[in-house]
């Protein structure tokens, strides 16, 4: 009898202590600081390229401008012409290229065409400051879908009796028409066998009839055939 009243506490003991283990609440998980989010840098904003809008022929120069009339690109006509259709040719197309055999006062040439703008390679080589390397010559507002203009923003098809500069007319006695050529932008040359108001221009010419320029031409001289 002792042995068993002995027994009761320790399996009541032993059970106590089961039930305490079982109640204990289970630690939680250290939890984690969610890090801060960092902002997305702003994208550097690339720079557009500049695109081409017109040509413009100066007396001294061909240029290419966008839309806002800044330069892109200029070529002079002393520059040796192949270099100079390269340079228009990244801009308008490659050229359409025509020999000319010449005929009458005109010498031989190489005619080189973007649409309405030509360029006139002439033969014997030019000789700087007198006989250009090339020429130009307007005969349309459209040099492969670059709008063409005269240094002082003439167009083909304007009308002419609007455009200042020196001009004079010239009346066909076989038809009766009159064609006004102006001469504008005008660069002076050095003296040469004794005459001192040798220049360059840029020229523009057309019917005074209808009133209308018909083409630009640069460079212009006063001087020579």
């Amino acid at each position: 009898m002792l042995r068993r009243k002995i027994m009761v506490p320790v399996i009541a003991l032993a059970v106590l202590a089961l039930t305490t283990a079982c109640s204990s609440p289970t630690p939680s998980p250290t939890e984690q600081p969610t890090p801060a989010s960092t902002p997305a840098p702003n994208p550097t904003p690339t720079p557009e390229t500049p695109v081409a809008e017109g040509i413009t022929i100066t007396t001294e120069r061909i240029v290419v401008v966008d839309a806002a009339g800044d330069e892109l690109a200029s070529f002079d006509y002393f520059q040796p012409t192949d270099t100079v259709v390269a340079g228009l040719s990244a801009y308008l197309g490659a050229p359409v290229d025509t020999p000319f055999e010449g005929r009458n006062d005109a010498p031989a040439a190489t005619y080189h065409d973007w649409g309405d703008l030509r360029l006139v390679d002439t033969v014997p080589d030019g000789e700087p400051p007198y006989t250009p390397e090339h020429w130009v010559r307007a005969t349309g507002i459209d040099a492969n879908g670059l709008a063409i203009r005269a240094v002082d923003g003439t167009l083909v098809g304007d009308p002419i009796d609007a455009i200042s500069g020196e001009y004079s007319d010239f009346t066909n006695p076989s038809s009766g028409l009159t064609t006004r050529y102006i001469r504008m932008d005008l660069v002076d040359l050095p003296p040469m066998n004794g005459s001192d108001e040798l220049n360059f221009a840029t020229a523009v010419y057309g019917s005074v009839d209808d009133n209308r320029v018909d083409a630009i031409i640069a460079p212009s001289a006063n001087f020579g055939a």
